[in-house]
């Protein structure tokens, strides 16, 4: 939603300007407006800079943005540098027992750990988000993108059968909200798994469509 985040960036730079607080959340948002533009080393140069002066447990913005910059990091590729700064973000989460973010944290943890080819480990760390967010009785899109995330890297793995699973789970999540947003987020699943010649499974695609989503 690219109007909706430039709405956003545009009154949270207002407030920056008028309370001192509201300032550190300026560059996340800037961060996150060029990652949907696409200009992905702009969105680092906005985002990396903050989160080394953020503090955890003190500047409200560390959350959002060490999450952004994980995501950022995903998008510039896996390497060792990228994964010791998701590694450095983790523990900092277990110290200061912040689990608020521990949501899209994981999954962007573990996209980027199997981007690196540690598929055990990335699977490990979603299966286990999983089984956390349906045993709260979490729904919709805060469970359907753990379905997402666990469904694009078994196509990372070529594993068919977890794709199909999860992407189906996904799909009926996804459904759940009947958003034009979801929707693309699915379909941009489906694309990648057709580019890796992964069969796409048919009653993932009817459940959106009997949600009116298409």
């Amino acid at each position: 939603d690219l109007l909706g985040v430039k709405s956003t960036l545009g009154a949270i730079s207002s407030l920056g300007q008028s309370y001192p607080g509201w300032r550190a959340f300026v560059p996340w948002a800037q961060s996150c407006y060029r990652l949907v533009l696409g200009d992905v080393q702009s969105a680092n140069e906005w985002i990396a800079p903050a989160c080394a002066t953020l503090r955890p447990e003190v500047d409200p913005a560390w959350s959002v943005s060490v999450v952004q910059h994980v995501r950022v990091l995903r998008q510039l590729g896996a390497t060792p540098a990228a994964l010791e700064q998701k590694q450095r973000y983790l523990d900092a989460m277990k110290k200061h027992d912040i689990t608020a973010i521990e949501p899209p944290m994981f999954i962007e943890a573990a996209l980027l750990e199997a981007q690196a080819g540690a598929f055990d480990r990335a699977t490990a760390r979603l299966d286990a988000l999983i089984r956390d967010r349906e045993v709260v009785g979490a729904g919709g899109f805060a469970l359907g993108t753990c379905y997402e995330a666990r469904a694009r890297v078994a196509i990372w793995m070529r594993d068919r059968a977890g794709f199909e699973r999860f992407a189906a789970q996904c799909a009926t999540e996804f459904a759940k909200g009947q958003s034009p947003y979801l929707r693309v987020k699915y379909m941009r699943l489906m694309d990648e798994a057709r580019q890796c010649s992964l069969v796409v499974p048919s009653q993932s695609t009817a459940r959106i469509q009997e949600a009116h989503i298409f």
